[in-house]
């Protein structure tokens, strides 16, 4: 597994924040984009504008990527992962996590509430992205950020949940 290249599943609120705080933090040189999905009208969040509108998520994640960081390798994929990656260091931003990927990471976010999940099986843990939520730009910032610290001490076992209001 190379530790200077990651896999990022999932371009939504949550997935698409996380490629950009990813790249400010030098952590990889190598950043792999999924997601199959179009921009909506839903999609009114960084780094997606009305402009954007029925483009591919990962065109438009990839396009302001490579304006920004010229130092990091963007590799963009329009498709939905339905088979396991072996050997690669994954982070599962999906909100349907219906298909085990055999990510390193699993994360999702619901409202205030961040899950970092890294036990191998997930049966059973489906999905925590409620759609009937709105989702909340106040909390981005930190959900990111615990999540580049949680990828910094590289001990990926366990599942955690915070509760964004208290970390505030």
């Amino acid at each position: 597994m190379n530790k200077r290249e990651v896999h990022i599943v999932g371009c939504g609120f949550l997935g698409s924040n996380l490629i950009f705080d990813l790249c400010r933090s030098d952590l990889f040189k190598v950043i792999h984009i999924y997601d199959f999905d179009k921009i909506s009208k839903f999609d009114r969040y960084f780094p997606f504008w009305i402009e954007s509108k029925r483009a591919y998520k990962v065109d438009v994640i990839k396009a302001s990527l490579d304006i920004c960081f010229n130092n990091i390798s963007i590799f963009s994929y329009k498709q939905k992962i339905t088979s396991k990656f072996y050997n690669k260091f994954v982070i599962d931003c999906r909100d349907r996590k219906d298909v085990d990927i055999n990510s390193t990471i699993s994360v999702s976010l619901d409202q205030n509430f961040l899950i970092i999940d890294c036990l191998n099986s997930q049966a059973g843990v489906r999905e925590f992205s409620n759609y009937y939520t709105k989702k909340s730009s106040n909390y981005i910032f930190y959900a990111t950020c615990l999540i580049i610290k949680f990828i910094r001490q590289g001990k990926y076992t366990g599942r955690y949940m915070y509760n964004l209001i208290e970390e505030t």
